[in-house]
C-alpha cells in the first residue's frame, strides 16, 4: 500500500488494515516502527511534512520454507503415483 502525505506538522497516520507483526512500513525509504493502534489497526508516526509511506507485508521465512517442503512433497508423491504399475 503506497500513500502520499503532506502536512503542516508531525502527525499519526492510521490505516484500517488489520495489524499483523510481519508488516513493515517505510517513510521516504527509511524503515519506521509499525504501530498497533486502537487494538487492531496499523499506523506510523510521521515527523516529515511531505513524503511517501509504504506499508508492505513480508511473508516470514519459515512459511516460505514450509511452502517449499510442501511443493517438493507433492511433486514426489505425483512421481511415485505416476510410476506405479497398473493393476489388472
Amino acid at each position: 500500500m503506497r500513500i502520499a502525505c503532506r502536512a503542516d506538522k508531525p502527525f499519526l497516520l492510521m490505516i484500517s488494515q488489520t495489524w499483523y507483526p510481519h508488516w513493515q512500513v517505510t517513510v521516504n525509504g527509511d524503515t519506521q516502527p509499525l504501530l498497533r493502534l486502537n487494538g487492531n489497526f496499523q499506523g506510523v508516526y510521521l515527523t516529515t511534512q511531505q513524503g511517501e509511506v509504504i506499508f508492505r507485508y513480508r511473508l516470514p521465512r519459515y512459511i516460505q520454507v514450509a511452502y517449499g517442503i510442501s511443493g517438493v512433497t507433492a511433486l514426489a508423491l505425483m512421481l511415485i503415483l505416476a510410476r506405479r504399475p497398473k493393476r489388472e
